[in-house]
């Protein structure tokens, strides 16, 4: 079946194109500038869990305003001409500026610096001299080493020391989130208050406002969210409120008794909270879980060092940012397919849509932060890695300089409904941090691995342990098979990954293999030895791959094929 990405990658062919046509107009600049947001993860998960969903796409999206904000201030300060901008995206800009004016970029810092001084984050400004457009791998390797430099460094320019700041009360992000969250665009306008401020109508920063423009509002002309994840949530809609209808209207009357808050309330159009996304994963799997996902580009930072010309930079860059943004938008509303139990023990396929499902904190650049109902963002990683790597596979095939193909790693955990936001924000990251790093038996570091349930998979593994977990689904929920057959799989990797050793050393012990197999084929129902034998088989064709080719097969991918299971069939 073909991808979803070929599907859609005529809009990205025709955005390239026009970003190729116009990279003649960087002509002419002697300097090269780089603004980076840092502080970014601490300033946007730091909020309560209770009512997070209402706090963490507005925060999230105050970074990306910023951005714009920034580049708009040198863009005014430095004049009309003397400017032109390369990217913005993910917390970074670049833009490209003449001699003439560079001496601007002081004046800008301070008034950054001072609007960001008492913040948690802060945006670092860098510049250095523009070298030849075609062989731009040592400027782009420059600018990076001096925006490292300047961020060590990013308190010198203070002359005072401030207070510490209680960055704005989480009402008002609640209240800015659902203006947000329905807007087509924004304007940016100035304005006489320079001090950072969150409100209904937009966000306030170094002079200027970020204002959010509706469809009937008049002389506001920004469209830039309507293809764009940056402002979508799950929102309930007519079919959710009326299937949970009994339970909300309990929760009415628990609110109207207690004389509580009634914002959390479901109403039509309203943010779906985190404790209903995993009760909607319970009631198609039996497991209350929410799951965490954040993913990122392996070795971009190399990647981008060896390009010779700045198309191919621009191409590359225009890229990845209409993946993890427009395509990201496309893939979120797409439908999974899910399995109901029925009265009559029968069992029938559903689809369900992930946008209902997933809640996406920031998706943008290389990199993207997720949550949700656990099996949607199970399936969502996988859905989403395949489709990035057809686009890998067009970015190799259409950016020469490009040898190697990208990669994609990732980190997946799994936690109860009430888990403190910033913890399981934490963990997430570690996740990743453990895929990026981690080694094979020879020394290498691969990457293009997860982390999930605590184990280091490859993508390839990650999807044959969600095929696995499928056939136990089917044994347990159609066939009647125990649940034993779970915890009989999750205590199998020890015996496998011993004969799979032996295997490699051209040995294998027939007496341990037939052990194994018999305590694996240990069914409750004779019916079933058809199905476990399937499974078996996969096991074997891994000793043999091991015996033949030398070709060790990772022993994890049956535990957490084992763990999968028991979540999708309690």
């Amino acid at each position: 079946m073909e991808s979803l990405f070929n599907r859609e990658r005529h809009n990205l062919e025709a955005l390239v194109k026009v970003g190729r046509l116009n990279v003649g107009q960087f002509d002419g600049f002697s300097y090269f500038i780089k603004g980076d947001i840092s502080g970014i993860q601490d300033f946007i998960f730091t909020v309560k869990s209770e009512k997070a969903a209402k706090t963490l796409k507005a925060r999230s999206y105050f970074i990306q305003a910023l951005s714009e904000i920034s580049v708009r201030l040198i863009e005014d300060k430095m004049g009309e001409g003397n400017i032109a901008l390369l990217y913005n995206g993910g917390g970074n800009f670049y833009l490209f500026a003449k001699e003439t004016i560079i001496q601007e970029l002081p004046n800008i810092r301070e008034a950054v610096n001072e609007a960001c001084k008492e913040e948690e984050y802060y945006v670092t400004l860098s510049v250095v001299k523009t070298g030849n457009l075609f062989d731009f791998g040592e400027t782009w390797k420059s600018i990076q080493q001096k925006s490292t430099k300047d961020k060590l460094e990013k308190f010198e320019g203070f002359s005072v020391v401030y207070d510490a700041f209680t960055t704005p009360p989480a009402e008002e992000w609640k209240t800015f989130t659902p203006n947000f969250t329905k807007a087509e665009g924004f304007d940016l306008r100035t304005t006489a208050n320079p001090s950072p401020k969150v409100s209904w109508s937009g966000i306030k920063s170094v002079g200027y406002k970020l204002e959010l423009c509706h469809p009937d509002q008049s002389g506001c002309n920004g469209n830039q969210f309507e293809k764009s994840m940056v402002n979508k949530v799950p929102r309930w809609d007519g079919d959710l409120l009326n299937k949970y209808e009994e339970e909300i209207k309990a929760l009415r009357q628990q609110k109207k008794e207690d004389d509580d808050d009634k914002s959390s309330i479901p109403k039509e159009g309203g943010v779906i909270e985190f404790q209903w996304l995993t009760r909607f994963a319970k009631d198609r799997t039996g497991t209350d879980k929410l799951a965490v996902l954040t993913m990122d580009v392996d070795n971009l930072g190399k990647l981008f060092d060896h390009f010779d010309e700045i198309t191919d930079l621009k191409a590359s860059s225009d890229a990845l940012k209409w993946f993890f943004d427009h395509f990201m938008l496309t893939l979120w509303n797409e439908k999974f397919t899910w399995h109901e139990k029925l009265e009559n023990d029968k069992v029938e396929e559903r689809q369900e849509e992930f946008k209902n499902n997933i809640y996406v904190v920031f998706s943008g650049g290389d990199d993207c932060f997720l949550l949700g109902a656990w099996d949607a963002v199970f399936e969502f990683a996988l859905r989403l890695q395949q489709e990035f790597d057809s686009f890998a596979d067009w970015l190799k095939d259409n950016v020469k300089t490009i040898k190697d193909k990208p990669t994609l790693s990732a980190g997946l955990i799994v936690v109860d409904p009430n888990y403190p936001v910033v913890r399981f924000a934490d963990l997430a990251k570690e996740a990743l941090k453990t895929a990026k790093n981690f080694k094979d038996k020879n020394g290498g570091q691969p990457k293009n691995h997860i982390s999930v349930f605590g184990q280091v998979l490859t993508w390839k593994e990650f999807e044959e342990a969600k095929n696995l977990s499928g056939k136990l689904r089917i044994l347990i929920q159609e066939k009647g098979e125990s649940r034993a057959v779970i915890e009989r799989i999750k205590h199998s990797a020890d015996g496998y990954e011993n004969l799979q050793n032996a295997a490699l050393r051209g040995d294998v012990p027939a007496p341990k293999v037939h052990r194994l197999f018999y305590y694996l084929r240990n069914v409750k129902k004779k019916d079933n030895l058809k199905e476990m034998n399937e499974i078996i088989q996969d096991y074997a064709n891994a000793l043999i791959a091991a015996f033949e080719q030398k070709t060790p097969v990772n022993p994890m991918k049956f535990p957490v094929a084992a763990r999968w299971a028991e979540f999708l069939t309690r």
